[in-house]
């Protein structure tokens, strides 16, 4: 048996899979030295339960940087309590409104309008 990782595309650990078994999600950049720890279940639901480790972001949100940035995973332990080990978790949504430019259309106004920059003609 070889001792490379499984290459089989099922065998890939996706957020569904570490949600399931309760797992953490540790993104480290070592360009800048900053951590988060993310649980699993808080990441499958932002993001989508087929997305891999490995790939869910495309650098660290601080500097910019992609080669400094990986992703791992691990099971809690007793360690995180005991030294306040610091979770990101997903507190809510927010909606905001979608604007669209459109034409004015007065609700009481009759008959065609001419284009702006150009003269009506008078009614008389």
């Amino acid at each position: 048996m070889s001792n490379s990782p499984s290459t089989y595309w099922g065998a890939r650990p996706t957020l569904g899979k570490l949600a399931a078994a309760g797992m953490l999600v540790y993104c480290r950049c070592y360009g800048c030295r900053r951590t988060r720890t993310y649980l699993a279940s808080d990441l499958a639901e932002y993001l989508h339960p087929s997305h891999v480790v490995g790939e869910l972001f495309v650098g660290c949100p601080y500097c910019g940087s992609s080669a400094n940035w990986r992703e791992r995973y691990r099971y809690p332990s007793t360690d995180d309590v005991l030294n306040g080990t610091i979770i990101r978790k997903l507190k809510g949504w927010r909606k905001s409104a979608i604007w669209a430019d459109e034409p004015y259309n007065a609700p009481g106004l009759i008959g065609p309008v001419a284009p702006p920059g150009t003269r009506q003609p008078d009614p008389s």
